[in-house]
C-alpha cells in the first residue's frame, strides 16, 4: 500500500508538515501490508506550496496521480479532503511534531484518526484547529 505523508524535508526522520497545501515535500511510502514495514519510498518537491491559490487542490492532484491509498498529515481544507476523497484516497491526521518515521508506526499500528466529512464540515481541520476561514482550522 502506498502513503503519502506532508513533510518538512526529503527523509523519513524529517517532521511531518501540518499543512497538506503548502507542505515542503510529500513523502510516498510504500508499505508491505502483511510484515508491517516499510518498502521503499520517494521524496516529491510540493510545488502547489507556492501557488497563489489552490494549492490544497494541485497537492490533492498529485497525490492521487502518485497512487497514494491514503494521506497522513495535520491539517487539510476541504477542497483537497473532497478532492481526496473522491480519488478513494483516505486521510488520517497526525500531531506534526513527530517525524515521517514515526507517523508511519503510527498508521501501520491503526494509532492515527482518520478524517471524516463529517468533521471536516463542522470545521474540524486537523491537529491543533477548531474553526472554518482562513487561518482557522480547516484550510489546505
Amino acid at each position: 500500500m502506498k502513503i503519502a505523508i506532508s513533510a518538512l524535508g526529503n527523509n523519513l526522520d524529517s517532521p511531518v508538515d501540518f499543512r497538506f497545501g503548502r507542505c515542503a515535500y510529500f513523502i510516498f511510502v510504500e508499505i508491505d501490508e502483511k510484515q508491517k514495514e516499510i518498502k521503499n519510498f520517494e521524496a516529491v518537491q510540493n510545488l502547489a506550496a507556492q501557488a497563489f491559490r489552490g494549492a490544497g487542490m494541485q497537492a490533492a492532484q498529485l497525490v492521487a496521480s502518485k497512487g497514494a491509498k491514503a494521506v497522513i498529515t495535520g491539517r487539510i481544507g476541504p477542497n483537497a479532503f473532497a478532492m481526496l476523497n473522491m480519488a478513494g484516497v483516505r486521510v488520517f491526521i497526525c500531531p506534526p511534531t513527530i517525524s515521517v518515521k514515526q507517523a508511519i508506526e503510527k498508521f501501520i499500528n491503526n494509532e492515527l484518526q482518520e478524517l471524516t466529512a463529517n468533521q471536516l464540515q463542522f470545521g474540524f481541520g486537523g491537529f491543533g484547529g477548531f474553526g472554518r476561514g482562513w487561518r482557522g482550522g480547516a484550510q489546505g
